[in-house]
């Protein structure tokens, strides 16, 4: 069920696995690439969650992540703000990438209510992925 957009102003996780992640450490572009047949990229919404902290959020993400799939020791959560990362791909590659809340639902109950996807990238282009992990604010710890 597709929702509104997240707001600029407004931050997004995306669970990065350890194969995201250079031999030296860093975030490969590979973070923020379409796979075969998606059509956006998973991201949870932090301020849907309105826990007051970002430590709460953070929490509650890694919470319901583990519910979904194996979360292993060497992922990482990368914290983007929306408005940022819009702005930065504008600029760079003349791209407009827009967020989406995507609140995932499972017998009926919201399983994942802060899911959102990142929208309007595409499958084969490398370097709007390079521009998002420039834009990456944050990594912590997803499990």
């Amino acid at each position: 069920m597709m929702g509104g957009s997240v707001p600029d102003g407004d931050h997004v996780t995306r669970l990065c696995s350890g194969s995201h992640f250079r031999p030296d450490g860093t975030l490969a572009p590979s973070a923020f690439k379409l796979r075969q047949g998606e059509t956006y990229l998973s991201v949870n919404w932090l301020e849907h969650l309105s826990l007051g902290s970002r430590a709460a959020e953070l929490a509650e993400v890694r919470r319901v992540l583990a519910t979904k799939r194996a979360v292993g020791a060497s992922a990482r959560l990368a914290l983007l703000n929306v408005g940022q990362m819009r702005d930065a791909v504008r600029h760079d590659r003349g791209v407009e990438v827009f967020v989406r809340h995507e609140p995932e639902i499972r017998a009926g109950q919201p399983s994942d209510p802060s899911h959102s996807g990142i929208y309007g990238l595409v499958p084969d282009d490398v370097v709007v992925p390079e521009v998002i992990v420039g834009c990456v604010l944050d990594l912590s710890v997803a499990k």
